[in-house]
């Protein structure tokens, strides 16, 4: 039965590992059993009433359990997907975090370094680490890297 492939299809997602670029997909494949649904519970109407018209008893096919389990499956991709951004949301503040004590560091070595190397060395570690670390809030990027750009041109006329 065609219901039962969307239920399948939204199981498959489920269990993929990144949730995150598939919201659209499970929203695309929720309308689309929604619609067969309603399409075919208006097809049973029709032969309820034909049956009716020509004196017939007609049992209409109840979709409840196939609506359910598609149902009860799409909650567990949302519950999941979910999870997935609340995670990546942690990860991003943490970057951070980390970005901006790279930034305080870069304006101490500005601020009290002397000697050349020295500096030097602490730039290449602070770049390395800062390559390093992974995406940040997208209402920050901008932001920060400005930030860092403009301490490092400090930096750099400086030496």
């Amino acid at each position: 039965m065609e219901l039962q492939h969307y239920t399948e299809q939204i199981v498959a997602l489920s269990q993929q590992e990144d949730l995150l670029q598939l919201g659209r997909t499970a929203s695309e494949l929720k309308q689309q059993f929604e619609d067969l649904l309603i399409e075919l519970e208006r097809q049973e109407q029709v032969k309820r009433l034909e049956a009716a018209d020509q004196g017939n008893s007609y049992e209409e096919i109840d979709y409840t359990p196939q609506k359910e389990a598609f149902f009860e499956a799409f909650n567990v991709f949302v519950t999941k997907r979910k999870a997935q951004q609340q995670l990546q949301q942690t990860l991003e503040t943490q970057n951070l975090k980390l970005k901006r004590d790279l930034i305080t560091r870069l304006k101490e070595v500005i601020d009290n370094e002397e000697k050349i190397g020295t500096a030097f060395q602490a730039y290449k570690e602070i770049h390395e680490t800062w390559k390093k670390i992974g995406a940040i809030p997208r209402e920050q990027r901008e932001t920060i890297q400005k930030e860092y750009s403009r301490l490092l041109e400090i930096f750099f006329y400086n030496i």
